[in-house]
């Protein structure tokens, strides 16, 4: 291997970093400016019964008012998602 095709190399591995680094620059804006992230809704929670309920805010409701969901406790947070059909 002699110094020409050496450096030859070293340009190609620049350029693959450069261009990396543009692809990672490219997702970033891609992603903020099209799917930005949004700020949690605020609710409430209360007494039904013996049972504690929340109040779905219409923005993240739901279309369909009697769906099954399952719900799950993961530390402090509650997750809440359609249930699957048993199969």
């Amino acid at each position: 291997m002699n110094w020409s095709s050496l450096r030859e190399v070293f340009e190609l591995i620049g350029l693959g970093m450069l261009g990396s680094v543009a692809f990672g620059l490219a997702m970033t804006f891609i992603r903020d400016h099209f799917f930005p992230i949004k700020p949690p809704q605020p609710t409430t929670a209360f007494q039904s019964g013996d049972k504690q309920a929340i109040i779905i805010p219409a923005e993240i409701a739901y279309d369909q008012p009697d769906i099954m969901l399952e719900i799950e406790r993961i530390g402090d947070e509650l997750r809440i998602r359609p249930r699957q059909p048993v199969q």
